[in-house]
């Protein structure tokens, strides 16, 4: 299970990110009703992509962003280790944690 996202070495978050490759973050629907909150929180190792999985990985990425065909830019990929899904849409508080096996 991966994220898929692009940004090039020589960018501040580039730059972070190939120094220190373990990476967390959230993604949410920004609501400020706290019974519609949807979202979820993660834990994962970023890494560039190269060779077949960067082929692969940008035509997966092209397919969805046609826009960004003739951006020059690295691939990355955020394997993801740890996903807590949080849905108050369904019930307050209610959660969803995903561990990798290792």
């Amino acid at each position: 299970m991966s994220l898929l996202f692009m940004t090039n070495l020589d960018t501040k978050h580039g730059l972070y990110l190939s120094n220190n490759p373990h990476i967390v973050g959230t993604i949410n629907n920004c609501t400020k009703n706290i019974s519609l909150i949807k979202g979820i929180q993660y834990t994962g190792f970023v890494s560039i992509l190269t060779g077949y999985k960067e082929k692969k990985a940008l035509c997966h990425y092209y397919k969805r962003f046609p826009m960004l065909h003739t951006l020059d830019s690295s691939i990355w990929s955020i394997n993801l280790n740890e996903i807590k899904m949080t849905d108050n849409t369904v019930k307050f508080g209610n959660k969803i944690i995903w561990y990798r096996k290792k």
